[in-house]
């Protein structure tokens, strides 16, 4: 191809010449124009009068390459080139890539004198296909062309390589050939020539067959024919089985592998009271005298509350023995205590004496109901000979009913002016409640309560008796200690009646 192109440019260097001074036209085309004929071809083309540089003797105005000499018009190459074909294939060599090759014009893969076969239609041309007759390579590999690059068994090596492509075990056939192994029991004898190719311990089936031990007890008999293979001292179970001896230690008849008490030829099992121990039962009560501690009481296994002989009878239920009990039909005592059996020593309201000797049962302050009766005091508060439960004013000692004035307060209560508590001591927790009277009805007397001592303007809380001349107030408890209620008159400290009381 580079010979055709160089071809080419010698012919455009020619033709550039040929413009130039001290060249001529028939010099370079000889071949082709002639001076024999030059007269004819200037009378057959135009007349001498052509001004034109190219010397056809065409007027310039009718020559479409006023330059080249050879050409009138571009053609298929353009003017200053020829539209020769060299190998008449119908291709102006100046399109042609191979101007001396009828069959091509492009080079191709192959070049100009090589044609594009591609006889195993792989699309790849033969010139550059190692393999031009093998559609499935272009180049011989390892297995060459023709034979494909396979490893069937996927064992690492080519078929073509391997005498066994589908036995991925072997590559080679071996002594036993392909897909057969050649030791696999690793016993040194190859499988195909042995009667045991699985059992790595034997080469032949023998008495027992493959993969059975002939005689693994080493007793002299075959294990296929024995019962008991693992024991070397038996080959038949016995009472006791394989692998545990027929042996009879107390000469009992039993051998010790079902006898539990194998040194008692007394016993065959531990029972009640365990091998080397006899299970007597002197009372045929069902408990051996190993574990009765009454052995010679038919019913009793131990003394309980009784001890043996004894019945531990509980007749009132109340899990107290009688041979124990002081009240043995009486479940809720034990002893006849202070009321006796079958009545109840309980002490209801916790005074000490039991009910059977309280006459108040429910009240712990008495024993026996009194003037007043039980849940009422005997008391007298005022001291007044009058008990408080038939006393209208239990703590005033002046009067036993209230009266027209009330308790702890004077008959005279219309004319004479005072106060007093509701009663001489209060605890902690109660209210405090101060009767007045005889006062002028202002709206701001008032009445204070005083630590005793106190000054007058030191009062600790004080009531307004709001124009009322006679009546009773309720003060706030107070705190333990020693007080007095103390009157004024109309918001002064004109004091007129004092009262003390305590408060513990």
């Amino acid at each position: 191809m580079k010979k055709h192109r160089l071809l080419f440019l010698a012919l455009l260097a020619l033709m550039f010449l040929s413009c130039q001074d001290g060249f001529s036209s028939e010099t370079i085309f000889e071949g082709t124009r002639s001076s024999d004929h030059a007269e004819d071809t200037v009378d057959e083309i135009g007349d001498e009068s052509d001004t034109g540089t190219d010397t056809d003797t065409l007027e310039t105005g009718k020559d479409n390459c006023p330059t080249d000499p050879q050409k009138t018009d571009p053609g298929k190459c353009g003017c200053g080139i020829p539209d020769d074909d060299v190998d008449e294939d119908g291709t102006p060599d100046c399109l042609d890539q191979c101007p001396s090759t009828p069959t091509k014009v492009l080079a191709g893969a192959c070049g100009c004198d090589i044609p594009e076969d591609d006889v195993d239609k792989d699309a790849t041309p033969d010139c550059v296909d190692q393999c031009p007759l093998d559609p499935g390579k272009k180049e011989p590999r390892f297995c060459g062309c023709g034979t494909p690059d396979i490893d069937t068994d996927g064992d690492g090596a080519w078929d073509c390589q391997e005498e066994c492509p589908n036995d991925p075990l072997k590559t080679k056939a071996g002594v036993c050939g392909c897909n057969k192994l050649e030791d696999g029991d690793e016993d040194g004898a190859f499988d195909c020539e042995e009667g045991c190719p699985n059992d790595p311990n034997k080469t032949k089936p023998g008495v027992c067959g493959c993969g059975k031990v002939e005689d693994g007890d080493k007793d002299g008999a075959f294990d296929c024919k024995e019962a008991c293979p693992n024991d070397p001292n038996k080959t038949q179970p016995g009472v006791c089985g394989c692998g545990i001896a027929e042996a009879d230690l107390d000469l009992d008849g039993s051998p010790d592998c079902i006898d539990d008490c194998p040194s008692d030829r007394n016993k065959m099992a531990p029972g009640q009271c365990g091998c080397g121990i006899a299970d007597t039962d002197s009372d045929r009560d069902g408990t051996a005298n190993c574990n009765d501690l009454c052995p010679n009481d038919a019913g009793k296994v131990a003394p309980g509350q009784c001890g043996c002989g004894i019945a531990d009878t509980d007749s009132d239920s109340d899990k107290t023995a009688d041979c124990k009990d002081g009240c043995p039909i009486d479940r809720r005592k034990i002893a006849p205590g202070i009321c006796g059996c079958g009545i109840s020593d309980a002490d209801s309201d916790h005074d000490g004496t039991a009910n059977c000797d309280d006459g108040c049962p429910s009240d712990p302050d008495k024993l026996n109901p009194g003037a007043c009766g039980c849940g009422v005091s005997d008391a007298d508060s005022d001291r007044d000979g009058t008990l408080d439960c038939h006393d209208g004013c239990d703590w005033d000692p002046l009067k036993t009913s209230p009266g027209v004035c009330g308790c702890r307060v004077p008959e005279t209560c219309g004319t004479t002016t005072g106060v007093s508590t509701s009663k001489p001591s209060y605890t902690p927790n109660e209210s405090i409640i101060v009767n007045f009277w005889g006062l002028p009805g202002n709206l701001k007397d008032w009445v204070g309560l005083y630590k005793v001592g106190a000054a007058d303007k030191d009062y600790l809380v004080y009531t307004y008796s709001n124009g009322q001349k006679m009546g009773a107030m309720t003060f706030s408890k107070r705190n333990a200690g020693k007080y007095e209620a103390r009157m004024f008159l109309n918001d002064g400290y004109t004091r007129v009646a004092t009262v003390s009381f305590v408060v513990k």
